[in-house]
């Protein structure tokens, strides 16, 4: 989708360990999701990215994108690919009692 200034791709990877070791991982942790924030003029190789790893208790992309990638897109036009956490998804959709 577009933004002021470049755009957010949504998309996902499934995980290395989950073809190497099949069955290790819980399903729900085999698929990574990830949002790529780019400037509107990015050079498929010259544009730089930074890679945010979702923290303890960082279940979703708002403030890692509110608050790192878009001033870095907008003041200094660096790329950021903000990987969400494979096992907060597991604790969040899959259990019951969880509250957010």
């Amino acid at each position: 989708r577009r933004i002021s200034g470049g755009r957010i791709y949504e998309g996902f990877l499934k995980s290395p360990l989950a073809t190497v070791s099949p069955g290790l991982l819980p399903q729900e942790a085999e698929v990574a999701r990830f949002e790529l924030v780019l400037p509107e003029v990015a050079a498929s190789r010259s544009t730089p990215v930074y890679i945010q790893l979702a923290g303890t208790g960082d279940h979703h992309y708002w403030r890692r994108r509110v608050l790192t990638a878009l001033p870095l897109l907008h003041e200094e036009e660096i790329g950021s690919l903000l990987i969400e956490n494979p096992y907060c998804i597991l604790i969040v959709y899959s259990c019951s009692e969880c509250c957010l």
